[in-house]
């Protein structure tokens, strides 16, 4: 009867640390996923920062070159 105790004891405990590894896995996964989606977002910002410099850039020179016409 101990045995059987001891054994349903020894497969809860597999079973509850099994479900703590994967539930821990499964947090890094989301912790992984969420910095990618940051630093693409950041990435994103960049880009959209340069973009609108250059843009601006292009625009002073036209306002400019059309004042010396």
């Amino acid at each position: 009867m101990r045995e059987l105790e001891a054994k349903a004891t020894k497969d809860v405990e597999r079973n509850l640390s099994r479900d703590l590894v994967q539930e821990e896995e499964q947090l890094m996964e989301e912790k992984k996923k969420k910095k990618d989606d940051k630093k693409k977002k950041e990435a994103a910002q960049k880009k959209k920062t340069q973009l609108l410099a250059l843009i601006l850039r292009i625009a002073l020179f036209n306002i400019f070159s059309a004042k010396k016409r």
